[in-house]
């Protein structure tokens, strides 16, 4: 009665952990369309676009995290270079003072 081993000979336990977070990192991720309420808000939407992809926010919180779909912010680096990355944001999914949301 030994555990099942797939085609590369390991077991589900001997999996290497990176293979575990690329799943994780690969799902389908919702999306929610943001609608600018105050002078801040409508700036973020024109800064990084109305649509987000949600991280996290489970159903046990009241907030959300998300993401912006592309690479809208950028930092300058001492060695001259220019690093883009995307905007994260945390909003309150009941009553945001910033944004009105709906899924997609």
């Amino acid at each position: 009665m030994g555990e099942e081993k797939g085609a590369n000979g390991w077991t589900i336990m001997d999996q290497p952990r990176c293979v575990s977070r690329n799943k994780l990192r690969n799902r389908t991720m919702k999306q929610v369309r943001l609608v600018g309420k105050t002078k801040h808000g409508k700036d973020r939407i024109r800064q990084h676009g109305d649509v987000w992809n949600i991280m996290s926010g489970g159903s046990s919180g009241h907030r959300m995290v998300l993401e912006s779909l592309h690479e809208t912010s950028s930092m300058r680096m001492d060695d001259g270079r220019i690093w883009k990355f995307r905007d994260a944001r945390s909003i309150d999914k009941l009553d945001d003072e910033d944004f009105d949301w709906q899924f997609i």
